[in-house]
């Protein structure tokens, strides 16, 4: 079970910070431009251009591409959001423990050993969910110290 959920939890991880999404704003105007006139691609790059950068090109040839994660994220905002992810993530797998942890003691089958087992695993899991619930205050308590909304 250890090993399958550290496998979970790496590809979890890897798909997060190692796979990230890239996004292109080029555009193929040889589509438009069949004869590939050098002035219908000249106009067609800059009409594109125009309408991605909403009319400013910044001085050159460039496109101004939009905040991926939205309009008006910061970095504060970003680092509220994966810490509240990553203690949803933790919450969530709490809740697994636990009931993993209950199943474990009711297939027991009276053996008092794997009860033991399975009250221990619902016991460090109700602690898990302690700590989690106390740092998320810990967290709160620091971001409105701080000023950070």
């Amino acid at each position: 079970m250890k090993k399958v959920l550290s496998l979970i939890i790496l590809v979890f991880v890897i798909g997060l910070f190692v796979f990230p999404v890239v996004v292109s704003a080029a555009y193929d105007c040889t589509k438009d431009c069949p004869t590939m006139d050098v002035t219908c691609l000249n106009n067609c790059e800059n009409a594109h251009n125009n309408s991605v950068s909403g009319g400013t090109t910044g001085g050159g040839a460039g496109v101004a591409i939009e905040n991926p994660l939205g309009k008006g994220v910061t970095i504060d905002k970003l680092i509220e959001n994966f810490i509240k992810s990553v203690l949803g993530l933790s919450g969530v797998l709490a809740l697994v423990a636990f009931v993993y942890g209950g199943m474990f003691w009711l297939v027991s089958m009276g053996d008092a050993n794997k009860i033991t087992k399975g009250k221990n695993i619902m016991i460090w899991a109700v602690f898990g969910l302690a700590i989690i619930f106390g740092s998320y205050a810990i967290i709160t308590v620091v971001y409105n110290t701080l000023g950070i909304k």
